[in-house]
């Protein structure tokens, strides 16, 4: 199982990783995503090996993409590079472990991809919520 976290180097993210460490027979990491621990995410992605990691932070993921020059994994930076690893073509299932608000649009992102399954927080599943009742056609739950 091919898998992205969003928010790799916090408490869920970690934990995941974990699990991923335990099981590498069945797991692979494709992508990646925290705020700002470079150092944590540069450990992560070097331990790993996913095709892309996400920083929020655009000042941090300069930092990243220069100390992971020597590998072949894409760095991208911003909040909204977030969506483009919930939503990468790679992964079967998505592991959104975002705090607060910010894990908003990349879940809903994941929703709408037909191919990805969804393992999110309870906070940002029911903010979620909260934007399809608010927004009409915001989301779509089947």
């Amino acid at each position: 199982m091919n898998i992205s976290i969003l928010g790799s180097t916090g408490s869920i993210g970690t934990q995941t990783l974990d699990i991923v460490r335990d099981h590498s027979d069945e797991f692979k990491v494709t992508a990646i995503t925290g705020n700002k621990n470079v150092a944590l995410l540069e450990r992560q992605a070097r331990e790993f090996k996913p095709e892309l990691v996400c920083v929020a932070d655009v000042a941090s993921a300069s930092e990243l993409k220069i100390k992971l020059n020597d590998t072949n994994i894409k760095v991208l930076g911003g909040k909204e590079s977030l969506v483009e690893a919930s939503s990468i073509q790679s992964a079967d299932t998505v592991v959104t472990a975002v705090v607060g608000m910010t894990g908003i649009e990349p879940t809903i992102s994941a929703i709408k991809s037909t191919s990805h399954k969804l393992v999110t927080t309870v906070y940002t599943m029911r903010k979620c919520f909260f934007c399809h009742e608010a927004v009409n056609n915001c989301i779509i739950i089947s």
